[in-house]
């Protein structure tokens, strides 16, 4: 398996090698574009590196600049909405196993959640639904490898490591003299971010770790980053992070406790209600925002109860637990309201050199505008443009009309019939079938353009 991974290495500095030599022989332009071409490729194998890696057990290389952005940005949390979520998604729409909702909506919700949970499970990764360092790395290994996002319908499948395989869990280049020049540790919802530099200055990749302990924590990034427990122990700023709430028993939780985390949960089943109402008047389906919004409200009265008994604890935790579905109850609407936004019909009447289109969305909401133009291709195009959706989704709820006939001529050429479709708004529709009958060709026009039979052999004619 080193001997794979040796091999990998050493392609690339294949591909680098004839670069330099050939250097004064040719333009600058010309070298630039070899040097992107073997950008390109170089990425190509460092995902391949990366999955050589992962079965012997050792840290992969983050990916190499390319022509497009590889790098993600910060904020991959659960409830954020930013396009670097969006390429996530598109990445993760490649395989309906990972992601079969297949939405790049930007926002990062529990289909998104469950997709990262299947994308890490297919890697061998913790599944944990939040995109760390280990799940980060590897996502910008596979955009590095296609830059401009034109994944292959298998490019999850190709790389993914073998099932008896176990990845490394280190996202960090070890320090190599065991020793570190700064540590910082940061606690944000529960995550603990680890910024650190090495002796001769150089940063190591942040880690995001989680820990319930300080010894744990002491742990892991003493393992992450390969230095001694004693080396972390003695840059940690114990002052930056306080374990002792997460510590709190029985008798820890007040009433005072208790009330507040009530008080919470009040003012999210309030905010819920108010989107569920809001919604239902815009027609939407509340289905499963109801459901959750019945849990938290049940979860809710047992806080109440728990809080009358004086089980603080436990009311502290309901009200957790029902403040936690009460956000399930508005991202479940906001589910909703993207399916509400998907498009229904698109209708497109062609006269005079320019076309109308009116969309009809699912929710019932309509949009009109004129694109300036009669060719079909051009008109798809067009309207995939301004409402920013791929050709395809066009194409599969387009509906043309030319207007009326004006005349349907076909010949044979070629072992072909050829038929030209003209209508009386001028616009011409050229056709090819390898069909011969009239009456068959008159069926096949009739089927690819969603015409009358009769009204075609009103103006039909040939040479046939």
């Amino acid at each position: 398996m080193k001997k794979r991974l040796l091999a990998s290495v050493f392609s690339v500095m294949i591909f680098i090698a004839p670069l330099f030599a050939s250097a004064q022989t040719i333009d600058f332009s010309s070298a630039l574009k070899r040097m992107d071409a073997i950008i390109v490729e170089m990425n190509a194998l460092r995902v391949e590196f990366a999955s050589l890696a992962a079965q012997v057990g050792v840290s992969a290389p983050a990916p190499a600049a390319s022509a497009g952005s590889v790098v993600l940005g910060s904020d991959l949390r659960y409830g954020s909405t930013n396009e670097d979520i969006a390429r996530v998604q598109r990445l993760l729409a490649t395989d309906a196993d990972i992601y079969p909702y297949g939405v790049d909506s930007g926002y990062y919700g529990p289909k998104t959640q469950e997709a990262v949970r299947r994308f890490q499970s297919r890697f061998g990764l913790d599944t944990v639904g939040v995109i760390g360092p280990s799940t980060r790395a590897l996502l910008e290994a596979f955009m590095a490898a296609y830059p401009d996002g034109d994944y292959p319908s298998d490019v999850l499948e190709k790389t993914a490591p073998k099932p008896t395989a176990k990845p490394a869990t280190s996202t960090t280049v070890s320090t190599g003299t065991g020793e570190l020049k700064s540590l910082k540790v940061s606690e944000d919802d529960g995550e603990y971010i680890v910024r650190s530099y090495k002796a001769n200055g150089i940063r190591n990749r942040d880690l995001i770790l989680y820990a319930d302990e300080y010894d744990d924590l002491v742990g892991q990034i003493a393992k992450k980053l390969g230095v001694s427990e004693s080396e972390v122990e003695r840059l940690f700023d114990e002052d930056a992070v306080d374990f002792e709430e997460k510590k709190k028993d029985d008798d820890d939780y007040d009433e005072d406790d208790a009330e507040d985390a009530i008080d919470e949960a009040d003012d999210a089943i309030d905010e819920a209600r108010d989107a569920i109402n809001e919604a239902e008047d815009d027609d939407l389906d509340t289905d499963e925002a109801d459901d959750y919004f019945d849990d938290a409200k049940e979860e809710f009265e047992k806080a109440e109860d728990a809080l009358n008994d004086e089980d603080y604890k436990n009311a502290v935790k309901n009200a957790e637990d029902a403040i936690e579905l009460a956000e399930k109850a508005l991202d479940a609407l906001e589910d909703a309201e993207e399916a509400g936004d998907e498009i229904d019909e698109i209708r497109v009447e062609v006269k005079d050199g320019e076309a109308d289109v009116e969309v009809e969305y699912e929710n019932g909401d309509e949009e009109d505008f004129t694109v300036n133009d009669d060719d079909e291709e051009d008109i798809i195009e067009e309207i995939a443009d301004e409402l920013d959706i791929d050709e395809d989704e066009v194409e599969d709820v387009i509906e043309f009309d030319y207007g009326d006939l004006e005349e349907v001529f076909a010949e044979r050429d070629g072992g072909q019939t050829r038929v030209v479709v003209t209508f009386e708004s001028g616009v011409e529709v050229k056709l090819v079938f390898d069909e011969e009958d009239e009456d068959d060709v008159i069926e096949a026009v009739a089927d690819e353009l969603d015409l009358d039979e009769d009204d075609i052999e009103r103006v039909f004619d040939s040479d046939l």
